[in-house]
């Protein structure tokens, strides 16, 4: 059982992108990067 557990932690990829996935390109209300963002957030005092 050790084993088994040792084989799915070696094949989980941490960085593997979770969450939804959003086509930005005709969404105007998808920030497109950090600084979209940003400026987003300075925009509204914070």
């Amino acid at each position: 059982m050790l084993k088994l557990n040792a084989e799915r932690k070696k094949d989980h990829n941490p960085i593997k992108a979770e969450g939804p996935q959003i086509n930005a390109k005709d969404n105007p209300n998808v920030m497109n990067n950090q600084d979209d963002v940003d400026d987003l957030l300075s925009s509204l005092g914070f």
